[in-house]
């Protein structure tokens, strides 16, 4: 049975054959350029297909990641019981939820919400991911089906304070996380508690952070979901942590509160006067789910109400929008109000039910509900409305790209409103490009021919409401970079057949001491291929291992490779990495595909070459040299063959250490960093500032910068020379979105 795969948490475009979720925070009401929607696949595979990808470096040591909390809470909790002593005999005790991750799924095993709905269990708490380096790959088959079940479902980030920062965190978890349909998605919630991994880390359970560090890490958390999403995280945490790791601090005491404890009226971590979820017992029995669960009640004293999704309907329709409180779920009497309805519309005072006819005018509406119960007391939920008019959608025209070339098509809406009002589908786009929930077609493609594009747009009703064919003309793009693919050990390369001048189809490439020999320079293509005298490096699935071989270069996905962390090269088509399985213990070994690890043994680097953002702006370029050690690096056009790199100061390397250099100077985060400041080039040296983690999935790659939590970013507005700057780190847009080849 293969390890259990590490997923990636996708910086751009995520496949155009899975579908979108839309982000409660900006959903139909983004406005502006497709980059706004920030929440994409929450299951990313690659754009290519194949299986979800892995993630290099997870494996070493993060043995918890299919884990919900840590292990010290999971035994905690074993003490209580789902009907035992320390269970309140009080109303909480009768809204219950259940709480998840991928161990709730053994081999593959899913969860029958619906069971778990029928047995009278309320909310569902999905682990999302943890750190920086997992994806939970259930999540989002979780979050869909317990909400249709009818129950209401909140995500969680597992934080690792000492993996990376807050705000990272944060984006990538948000990254994640879509609006379930149905409304009755909750915030986010951030799981801090004890370091399951102080035997590998060699620290203690607060991750080695100091209380004032650890509050400033979950600050920055926290302010992140609040600058995207409007609302505040949950906390989850234990009282002996928190006060602890935190130094008792009270400045989050305006964060709703999961506390984990298996005893009735529990002592709270310091500031909180009350809980909104306990979190009692880690062994239930839950119809629907074949292994013991986590199971919390919520308490009915405190106002919980989830914030619908951003509404699109037409001018004149019926509404029928209800929204959801967990109070009036536990049995609580609630009053609703609202403000800012669509004329024609208005909400049931009992029910919450907005409903009516919306009016004939094309319009945007700021809508805020409020409900109200006396014994829980009052909160106001906003989202936005939108009555659009008809639609039509504006022909693109034919278009061609290279295989590999950044692509940027908008398909435009007109319907008499202004930004993003509709849903966004496309069916037949080459594979590598997918299609924005707001009409922006980006990413690379990989494999030339002629495509048969399909883009319709619907709102939320889900009805399509227009559509647009055009085609897609893929051409073979050209080789860029070409020399030796080095492994992280030295002296040892990648090779076809000991200084062989040809390549044998069907042949395993080898590990070899690295020479002159013609077996052992590569060419890296445009749309990321890696060949030897014309043939491919090709990932060949079986149904057993994945294995390599070298095949005609046709653009397949299994051709195309990814860089990834700790320099190591990613099948697009199967998510594993090229691995050497005797660490260059012998010369002749047949490499192989194995499981990301991040170890030295798929630590490979690829000969010098361009790294291209999303846009067709450009790649990475030096832009100023001078006596002085800074310099500035900006986008311009890319070159076109290996020998134009070097003169045009685009023959970047990215080492296993984390650094991308164009020879002695080293891509460095400016300090202070913050969103928008400029990227500069300095001399390399050991400074964390100099260290870049790469996230690949499907059509690019994030950038980011561990020391800030923030990602290399092209500029707003490409021109001849466009600056580079840092950005936060949002999935779907195309400036963060990059190509190393």
């Amino acid at each position: 049975m293969r390890p259990v795969r590490r997923l990636l948490i996708a910086g751009a475009a995520l496949g155009a054959a899975a579908a979108a979720i839309t982000s409660a925070a900006s959903g139909f009401a983004s406005g502006g350029q497709a980059g706004a929607v920030v929440a994409r696949i929450a299951n990313p595979v690659s754009a290519l297909g194949g299986r979800p990808a892995t993630v290099p470096g997870a494996a070493a040591g993060r043995y918890n990641v299919a884990a919900s909390h840590s292990p010290q809470v999971e035994r905690m909790l074993a003490r209580g019981t789902a009907a035992g002593p320390d269970r309140p005999a009080s109303a909480a005790a009768q809204t219950l939820g259940v709480d998840v991750s991928s161990r709730q799924h053994p081999n593959g095993a899913p969860v029958d919400w619906t069971q778990v709905a029928a047995a009278g269990y309320t909310f569902a708490f999905i682990k999302v991911s943890e750190g920086d380096y997992y994806v939970n790959p259930y999540y989002a088959s979780d979050a869909a089906a317990a909400s249709a079940a009818g129950l209401f479902t909140a995500a969680y980030e597992f934080a690792i304070p000492n993996n990376s920062s807050g705000t990272l965190q944060a984006d990538l978890a948000l990254n994640q996380v879509g609006a379930a349909a149905g409304g009755r998605t909750l915030p986010l919630i951030l799981d801090a508690e004890y370091d399951p991994y102080v035997s590998e880390d060699h620290t203690n359970s607060c991750y080695g952070l100091t209380p004032a560090r650890m509050v400033a890490w979950i600050g920055a958390f926290v302010a992140e979901v609040q600058r995207r999403t409007g609302q505040p995280p949950v906390i989850y945490t234990t009282k002996g942590w928190w006060n602890e790791c935190t130094g008792m601090s009270t400045a989050f005491t305006a964060d709703p509160l999961w506390i984990a404890a298996y005893t009735a009226n529990p002592s709270l971590p310091a500031g909180w006067s009350q809980w909104n979820y306990q979190q009692y017992t880690s062994t239930a029995t839950v119809p629907g789910i074949s292994v013991q669960t986590d199971v919390s009640y919520f308490n009915p004293a405190v106002m919980t109400t989830a914030v619908p999704a951003a509404q699109s309907d037409p001018e004149g329709a019926a509404a029928s929008l209800p929204v959801y409180s967990l109070n009036a779920a536990a049995g609580g009497t609630v009053t609703w109000s609202a403000t800012g309805l669509p004329a024609g519309v208005s909400i049931d005072a009992t029910t919450g039910l907005l409903s009516g006819g919306l009016p004939a005018v094309a319009r945007s509406y700021h809508v805020a509900v409020t409900a109200a119960d006396t014994a829980a007391g009052t909160q106001v939920v906003r989202f936005t409305w939108l009555v659009h008019g008809a639609v039509r959608l504006t022909w693109p025209g034919r278009q061609s790209t290279m295989a590999g070339a950044s692509a940027s098509v908008q398909i435009r809406a007109a319907d008499r409103l202004a930004g993003c009002s509709l849903a966004f589908s496309a069916t037949g786009l080459p594979p590598g490009l997918e299609i924005s929930r707001c009409g922006w077609i980006t990413g690379s493609a990989a494999a030339p021919g002629v495509y048969q594009v399909i883009v319709r747009a619907a709102d939320s009703r889900g009805t399509p409401l227009a559509g647009t064919r055009f085609s897609w003309t893929v051409t073979a793009g050209p080789v860029v970079a070409a020399g030796p693919v080095r492994l992280g050990l030295p002296g040892w390369c990648l090779a076809s057949l000991s200084g062989a001048s040809t390549a044998t189809p069907g042949a395993v490439p080898q590990v070899r001491r690295c020479g002159k020999t013609a077996g052992q320079q590569w060419e890296a293509a445009q749309n990321g291929s890696l060949s030897i005298a014309g043939e491919c490096l090709t990932a060949v699935t079986t149904a057993e291992q994945p294995t390599l071989a070298l095949d005609a270069c046709t653009g397949q996905p299994a051709q195309v490779w990814q860089q990834a962390p700790g320099g190591g090269l990613l099948s697009a088509a199967t998510g594993d990495c090229l691995a050497d399985p005797g660490a260059s213990q012998k010369a002749g070994t047949a490499v192989t595909l194995a499981a990301c690890t991040g170890d030295k043994g798929q630590a490979w680097s690829l000969p010098p070459g361009p790294v291209s953002d999303g846009l067709p702006a450009g790649c990475l370029v030096l832009a100023a040299t001078g006596p002085h050690d800074a310099k500035r690096v900006d986008l311009r056009r890319c070159a076109t063959s290996p020998g134009k790199l070097a003169k045009s100061g685009q023959a970047w390397s990215i080492a296993a250490n984390g650094t991308i250099a164009d020879g002695t100077h080293c891509l460095t985060a400016p300090a202070p960093a913050r969103a928008g400041s400029l990227v500069e080039l300095s001399a390399c040296g050991t400074t964390a500032a100099q260290r870049w983690l790469l996230l690949p999935g499907g059509a690019g790659t994030l950038i980011v910068s561990p020391a800030s939590g923030l990602c290399l970013e092209a500029a707003a507005h490409p021109a001849a020379t466009s600056p580079l700057e840092l950005g936060y780190c949002l999935a779907g847009s195309p400036r963060l979105s990059w190509r190393s080849t």
